[in-house]
């Protein structure tokens, strides 16, 4: 009669995170295509990448790795800590192969990243991939495959612009604000002032009763209510004033009916007038609560 060689688990077709650590090596077995999401936060559930809550010397031959060694290794024997670590930290265990329709498929994606938040610095045009390939060429960027294809295009977009200056530039940002009239003055300013915001049109709101009021137009409390005038500024700033776009309408006005909108994400082939004034007339339209 065989027998099973005991601290055994055989897995196939796996994707294997490696560690060292105290003198020892330490495997994960995780889902293909699974690692990176975990990286970029896109997946947040354990169960999902790994393949078993296990964790191993060796992947491919299924030894196990001792409570002892990881209790010296780690400083715990928590099998989901230790796999945290290992994913964190670990280097993914890929063939020539594999590797290599990695490295591409990354590549692309940095360059695309990059593409679609630079533009020309002159004319505001959006860059092609060769501009971005060139780009990366000229200030030595090369690929990480254990990071992310955002936060590498991140870091390499701070690069570009720092080595090749008046070059390229973050696209900007068109954003909405909608507030009550009487706060204008001070959000105007704010806008122009300490955003260096272009504002692009500017509209006024009057509120308008939605048929369900409608049917309560008899009610003296509801017909007899004042209509409120609100403000609507549409504007292009950089996308590094979002947050604190965000926190004028939600904290500092809380309450009192500010809203924010992204309309888009990266404005390309624009140009900012000088001064940041007014690039078009005041319209009018309806703004109906539900």
């Amino acid at each position: 009669m065989l027998k099973q060689p005991v601290g055994q688990k055989r897995l196939t077709n796996v994707a294997v995170v490696r560690m060292k650590k105290s003198g020892m090596r330490f495997e994960i077995a995780c889902y293909k295509n699974k690692v990176l999401n975990w990286r970029e936060g896109i997946e947040k559930e354990l169960n999902e990448v790994l393949q078993t809550e296990t964790v191993f010397t060796n992947v491919s031959k299924a030894v196990i790795a001792k409570s002892e060694d990881l209790q010296k290794a780690f400083g715990t024997v928590d099998l989901a800590e230790i796999c945290k670590m290992i994913l964190k930290d670990g280097a993914v265990q890929v063939s020539d192969k594999e590797r290599e329709v990695h490295m591409d498929s990354l590549s692309k994606d940095i360059v695309q990243n990059i593409a679609d938040r630079l533009v020309h610095t002159d004319t505001g045009r959006a860059l092609t991939q060769n501009a971005v390939e060139s780009a990366l060429k000229s200030i030595g960027f090369s690929v990480q495959p254990d990071q992310p294809a955002k936060k590498q295009a991140l870091k390499a977009m701070e690069d570009i612009q720092k080595k090749l200056p008046g070059s390229f530039s973050r696209a900007k940002m068109r954003v909405r604000m909608t507030f009550p009239d009487h706060l204008l003055e001070s959000i105007n300013k704010y806008i122009l002032e300490d955003c260096s915001a272009t504002i692009e049109k500017s509209e006024v709101a009057t509120t308008e009763l939605t048929s369900a009021q409608a049917e309560h137009e008899n009610d003296t409390s509801v017909a007899n209510a004042p209509k409120q005038t609100f403000r609507s500024l549409t504007f292009i700033c950089n996308p590094g004033h979002y947050r604190d776009l965000d926190r004028l309408a939600t904290k500092v006005h809380a309450g009192e009916s500010v809203s924010l909108h992204m309309v888009t994400q990266n404005v390309v082939g624009a140009t900012q007038p000088a001064g940041g004034q007014v690039t078009s007339r005041a319209h009018s339209f309806h703004l109906v609560f539900f």
